[in-house]
C-alpha cells in the first residue's frame, strides 16, 4: 500500500489526479485537531505503529513537501517497517541551530497569520512566496485552500509543532536507511533539485529526478508525470 502525506496548505485531495492504485492518502491535520500536540518525531512514531499494526506487507511511504519531511520521521521511527519512499519536494533539514531558530521564528509568524488573519488574505500572502513562483497560480488550487479555511486551527499548530526549525534528521540517521528512495523535484525549483542531488551522497539506495519545466508544486501540477515516476519506481525496486 502506498501512504501518501499532503503538503502544507493542502488535503488528501491533492493525491486524486495522480490514479494511483491501492494508494490510502492521509489526513495530516486530523492529528492536530484532537487536543494532542504531536512533534514532528511522535507522529512519525504514532504514524508507523498504525501502520504496522495494520499488517500492511509492502508498506511505501510518499510524501511532498511537509508530508515529505513527516515520511522521514516515519521512516527513522521504524526503519524496518517501510519498504521504499518517494519523497517529493522535500527538504532536508537545516544544518545549524541559528537557522533552525530562525525558520521557527518565521514558522511562528505564519501560525499566527492562519490562525488570525483574513483566510483570504493568508493565502494570497502564502501563494505569493518564491519558492512556489515556478509552479504558477490555479484556480482549482485556490478553490482547495478556500475549503480548508474550517481548519485553520490545525494548520496554525503544524506551522509550529512541525516547523522545519524543529527538525533534526542527522545526517548518519538518513544514511542508514537501507530500502529504496526516489527523490523528486520540479526542473524549475531550483532549490530543492539542489537538495536531491546533495541526498545522493546521503542515502545509500537512492534515485533522483527532476520533471522537466516544472515547479514546487508537482502533485498537483504535474500528476501525470509523478504517477508515472512512482510506478516505474515500484515496478523496478519493489
Amino acid at each position: 500500500m502506498i501512504h501518501a502525506l499532503h503538503g502544507n496548505l493542502g488535503s488528501i485531495a491533492d493525491w486524486e489526479g495522480l490514479g494511483l492504485d491501492n494508494c490510502s492518502a492521509v489526513d495530516l491535520w486530523e492529528a492536530l485537531e484532537d487536543g494532542s500536540d504531536p512533534s514532528l518525531a511522535d507522529w512519525g512514531r504514532e504514524f508507523s505503529a498504525r501502520i504496522r499494526n495494520s499488517g500492511d506487507p509492502c508498506p511505501l511511504l510518499l510524501g511532498y513537501s511537509l508530508g515529505g519531511r513527516l515520511a522521514l520521521h516515519a521512516r527513522a521511527a521504524d526503519p524496518g517497517l517501510w519498504r521504499g519512499a518517494v519523497l517529493i519536494s522535500t527538504h532536508p533539514g537545516l544544518p545549524t541551530v541559528r537557522e533552525r531558530e530562525k525558520r521557527l521564528r518565521r514558522d511562528r509568524e505564519w501560525a499566527e497569520r492562519a490562525r488570525k488573519w483574513p483566510w483570504e488574505d493568508f493565502l494570497a500572502a502564502w501563494n505569493a512566496q518564491p519558492v512556489f513562483a515556478g509552479s504558477g497560480e490555479t484556480e482549482d488550487r485556490l478553490a482547495a485552500q478556500r475549503l480548508l479555511e474550517p481548519r485553520r486551527g490545525a494548520i496554525g499548530r503544524a506551522f509550529d509543532l512541525w516547523s522545519l526549525g524543529r527538525q533534526v534528521l542527522e545526517s548518519e540517521s538518513l544514511s542508514a536507511c537501507r530500502f529504496p528512495v526516489l527523490w523528486l523535484a520540479g526542473e524549475r525549483d531550483g532549490r530543492f533539485a539542489a537538495f536531491g542531488r546533495k541526498m545522493s551522497e546521503i542515502f545509500p539506495d537512492f534515485e533522483f529526478r527532476t520533471v522537466p519545466g516544472r515547479g514546487h508544486r508537482l502533485p498537483t501540477e504535474a500528476p501525470e508525470a509523478v504517477a508515472a515516476a512512482i510506478r516505474d519506481f515500484k515496478n523496478r525496486r519493489l
